[in-house]
């Protein structure tokens, strides 16, 4: 399944980062990766709609969650089950557990590998990791 349309930002200019949380939930066999603005708030809103207890698996400080969102999006899209939910491997939870924060600012984030690249001069750097 490749990404859709819903996985494109809505939120107006998408060239000012958004900062906020990146949450990796799960719910029986299912993840969810969504962000907020407040890091417990948007778990507690899902945990009343699911039959099954949702956890909080990890979060993601970020100064672009709507970037970082995307780019897990991306990254996961054949995993992809329906909307924000997907069926993960451990590897793919691991992945994202080794993040703790990712601040952009000039920067490009790579999720896959944890490291950024400075969009001006190219060099690369690492993101906090857990």
């Amino acid at each position: 399944m490749a990404p859709t349309e819903a996985d494109k930002s809505d939120d107006g200019d998408d060239s000012q980062p958004v900062p906020g949380y990146v949450n990796l939930l799960r719910s029986g066999k299912h993840h969810k990766i969504g962000r907020s603005n407040d890091h417990g708030r948007r778990a507690y809103e899902l945990g009343l709609q699911l039959p099954e207890k949702l956890e909080m698996v990890h979060t993601i400080e970020t100064d672009d969650a709507v970037g970082i969102e995307h780019s897990w999006h991306e990254r996961l899209w054949d995993r992809r089950r329906n909307g924000e939910w997907f069926t993960l491997t451990r590897g793919d939870v691991a992945a994202f557990k080794r993040l703790r924060s990712v601040h952009v600012g000039s920067r490009s984030t790579d999720v896959a590998t944890g490291s950024t690249v400075d969009s001006r001069n190219g060099a690369s750097y690492g993101c906090q990791n857990g």
